[in-house]
C-alpha cells in the first residue's frame, strides 16, 4: 500500500510540474477608448486625425480602459476597432479612410448621416502590430467632405502565449532523457 501511495504522489508531483511549464499567461479582455473632446473634433477634407490604441500597462489616459497586456506571456487572439463618427450638420455626403498601422481598415466608407459607429475586426498586420507590444496606430482621414470624430476604441481578447513544439530530433532527445530520468528517480524511491 505504501508503494502505491508513493507512485501516486510521484505522478501528481510530476504532472503538476509539467503542467506549470506548459501553461503560462492568462485570458483577458483589454479595452482602450480615446475621446476627441466633449464635442468631438472636426476632420476636414484632406486632413487626418492620428492616435494610438494602447492596451499595454503604459496607457494612462483612459478612464474606462482595461490595460495590462504583456506580450511576453500572452497573445492577442482577436480584436475589434470602432470609431464614432458623424456628419458636421452640413448634410453633405462624406467619405472616410481609416488605417490601422499601415493596413487599410476602411477605404472610402460613408460617414453616418447623423452619428454612428464604423466598426470591424482587426486582422492581418494590424493584429500582428497590436500583438507585438499592445500599441496600434490609427489614422482617420476625410476622403471627401468634412465630418466629426468623437471616439476611437478597441477591444482585444487575449490568451496564453502558445508554447512551441520542438522538432522531431529535439523531441526524441528530450523524450529519451525524460524516460531515463524517470527510471533513475523510480529506482531511487523504490521501497
Amino acid at each position: 500500500m505504501r508503494h502505491l501511495m508513493k507512485k501516486i504522489l510521484f505522478s501528481l508531483l510530476v504532472g503538476g510540474a509539467l503542467g506549470g511549464f506548459i501553461t503560462s499567461g492568462h485570458a483577458a479582455t483589454y479595452r482602450d477608448t480615446d475621446s476627441f473632446g466633449p464635442l468631438g473634433t472636426k476632420v476636414n477634407a484632406g486632413n487626418t486625425l492620428v492616435g494610438y490604441f494602447q492596451i499595454d500597462a503604459n496607457d494612462v489616459d483612459g478612464i474606462a480602459d482595461v490595460t495590462g497586456y504583456n506580450s511576453a506571456v500572452e497573445q492577442i487572439n482577436s480584436a475589434t476597432a470602432s470609431f464614432l463618427l458623424g456628419d458636421d450638420l452640413d448634410f453633405a455626403s462624406e467619405t472616410v479612410n481609416i488605417l490601422l498601422g499601415a493596413s487599410v481598415f476602411v477605404s472610402g466608407g460613408g460617414v453616418p448621416s447623423i452619428i454612428g459607429w464604423v466598426s470591424g475586426a482587426v486582422t492581418g498586420t494590424a493584429l500582428f502590430d497590436l500583438q507585438s507590444d499592445g500599441v496600434l496606430k490609427y489614422t482617420i482621414s476625410a476622403n471627401t467632405g468634412d465630418f466629426m470624430a468623437y471616439t476611437a476604441s478597441i477591444r482585444a481578447q487575449s490568451g496564453p502565449r502558445s508554447v512551441g513544439v520542438p522538432d522531431n530530433g529535439t523531441f526524441m532527445a528530450l523524450f529519451g532523457m525524460s524516460l531515463t530520468g524517470l527510471a533513475f528517480v523510480g529506482r531511487k524511491f523504490r521501497v
